[in-house]
């Protein structure tokens, strides 16, 4: 392409330095807005932690309380063996050791229910920790969807204007 040097061409050359500068001016706001996304971001991860906190303390005080349930089971079974020992008719122990079997059950299912609680417990720690990380990956989506429509945008008029500028200069 020859171009000469003429009362046309420093207008382009201004007009596309203008069009520049506001395309650089408008990719800093871009820009400053994604700051303010990870400020964002970031203080949601600061709660988020915050409430993982709390979590982990309802699952120390069922810990405790797992504990001393397993204190009272060991005295339970020690007190069984005592009673089993000192026990003189068949028909005595048979019916304390149904009442054992029967307090054992309990016991069992009392483990099953609170080992279900841990474990949904568990869940909703993990499904806790999960939520900020999928809400980044849909923004960080969204954000990606945005810069590739801008850069389209930016390449056609880009395109566009040599096109024109060719189409002008014939």
């Amino acid at each position: 392409m020859n171009e000469k040097c003429g009362p046309d061409l420093p207008r382009e050359h201004e007009r596309r330095i203008t069009e520049a500068t506001h395309s650089a001016d408008r990719a800093h706001s871009r820009i400053d807005g994604l700051v303010e996304l990870f400020k964002d971001f970031t203080g949601e991860m600061r709660e988020s932690n915050s409430n993982i906190n709390a979590m982990v303390t309802q699952v120390t005080l069922l810990t405790e309380q797992i504990k001393h349930i397993v204190e009272a089971t060991k005295r339970h079974e020690e007190d069984i063996e005592s009673i089993k020992d000192n026990m003189e008719t068949k028909d005595t122990v048979l019916k304390l050791y149904n009442k054992v079997e029967d307090s054992n059950s309990k016991h069992e299912k009392g483990m099953d229910a609170i080992m279900e609680k841990l474990r949904q417990t568990e869940k909703a720690i993990e499904d806790h920790k999960m939520e900020p990380a999928i809400e980044a990956l849909a923004e960080r989506k969204a954000l990606e969807k945005s810069i590739k429509n801008w850069l389209v945008v930016l390449v056609g008029t880009i395109v566009s204007g040599f096109v024109l500028m060719y189409i002008g200069l014939k």
